[in-house]
């Protein structure tokens, strides 16, 4: 990823096409992996298959034998959108679940305060002597 920034910034800053270090920071926040693409080296040549039954589902593709890596095992990826979606969805519902969880403690801190005040005001007041029968309590 470093790499890709790198190249990213040679192209941009250095090209002169973008000046501000703050919008370049902002640009390259946003760069991520939505796939790559991996080659595993076998010792044999391999008979040309492609295994797709994935892509849809996880993204994955699998290449064996093909005229540019004809030893070895393609390993290409890519990151769905529906991921992408799904854990945006899943980010925004844990930020909700931990504001709820806040105001559940301050309620229940509110609902102690409040039973102690209660359990205050029910309790039996001591009596009163005869002697201080013209103070008011």
């Amino acid at each position: 990823m470093g790499r890709v920034k790198q190249l990213l910034c040679k192209a941009f800053y250095e090209s002169g096409l973008i000046y501000d270090l703050k919008v370049l920071d902002a640009f390259l926040a946003r760069v991520y992996w939505k796939g790559a693409h991996e080659v595993h080296e076998c010792s044999e040549r391999l008979p040309y298959r492609v295994i797709d039954n994935y892509v849809e589902s996880h993204g994955i593709r699998i290449v064996l034998g093909d005229r540019s890596h004809p030893k070895a095992v393609e390993v290409q990826w890519c990151y769905p959108d529906w991921i992408e979606r799904h854990e945006l969805k899943e980010n925004y519902t844990l930020k909700a679940l931990e504001n709820s969880s806040k105001g559940i403690v301050q309620n229940s801190e509110a609902i102690q305060q409040f039973n102690e005040l209660m359990k205050d005001l029910s309790s039996p007041r001591k009596s009163i002597s005869s002697q201080d029968r013209l103070m008011v309590v």
